[in-house]
C-alpha cells in the first residue's frame, strides 16, 4: 500500500504545525515590512501591532488553504479589498476577518470531504475537536488506510476499543488525541510490518 509515513514523521509534523500555529499569532513585525515601496494600506498595517497580527492570522490561514489549492482571488482582495481601505484601520480589519472566513470555509470544506463522517450532526466531543482540526484529520485520514490495509489480514483487533477507550477518553484536548492517533497508527503500522 505504501505508507511511509512512521511515528517520527508524523510527531515531528505536529510539533512543526504546533509551533507554526503559535508563531503565526505573534504581531511582530510582517516580512514584507521592510519592502522600500509600501502603499498606503500597508503602510498602516506595519505600525499597528493589531493589523500585523491579523495579517500572520492570515498568512497562517493562506498558507492552509494555499496547500489545499483554494487561494484563488487573493490578488484581486489586496488589490480591490484591503488596500482600497486607506489609513482606514476599521476597513483594514474588517477585509482581513473577511478574507480569514473565506478561507477558512473553503480549508473547512476540503477537511470535510476528506473526512466524510465530519458531516454528521451526531458527534461527541472528540470527533467535533477531530473535524475541527488540520493535523488531526490528518493522521484521522491516515490511521484509516492503514485501517483498511489491515482490516483484510485480521490485524485491526482492538480497534474499537481504542476507538471509545483511548481516543473518546481525549474529549477535546488535541495533544492527547494526537498522542493518541500517533500510538495506534505505530501499532498498526508495526503489525503491517511497515
Amino acid at each position: 500500500m505504501g505508507f511511509d509515513l512512521g511515528l517520527g514523521r508524523w510527531a515531528s509534523a505536529f510539533g512543526a504545525a504546533l509551533v507554526m500555529t503559535l508563531v503565526a499569532g505573534s504581531a511582530q513585525a510582517r516580512p514584507w515590512c521592510s519592502a522600500s515601496r509600501l502603499n498606503v494600506t500597508e503602510r498602516v498595517i506595519c505600525s499597528d501591532a493589531y493589523l500585523r497580527g491579523l495579517d500572520a492570522r492570515l498568512q497562517g490561514v493562506h498558507d492552509q488553504a494555499d496547500a489545499l489549492g483554494e487561494t484563488a482571488g487573493a490578488g484581486e482582495w489586496l488589490r480591490g479589498r484591503r488596500d482600497v481601505c486607506g489609513r482606514n484601520k476599521l476597513c483594514i480589519e474588517a477585509a482581513y476577518f473577511d478574507r480569514i472566513t473565506v478561507l477558512q470555509a473553503r480549508i473547512d470544506a476540503q477537511r470535510v470531504q476528506l473526512r466524510p463522517w465530519c458531516k454528521s450532526s451526531r458527534l461527541n466531543l472528540t470527533e467535533r475537536t477531530i473535524c475541527g482540526s488540520a493535523t488531526l484529520t490528518d493522521l484521522d485520514a491516515y490511521l484509516q488506510g492503514l485501517y483498511d490495509a489491515a482490516k483484510p489480514k485480521g490485524l485491526v483487533y482492538g480497534q474499537s476499543q481504542w476507538l471509545r477507550g483511548r481516543r473518546d477518553g481525549c474529549g477535546d484536548d488535541t495533544l492527547c488525541l494526537a498522542q493518541a492517533y500517533i500510538e495506534r497508527i505505530t501499532v498498526l503500522e508495526n503489525r503491517l510490518g511497515l
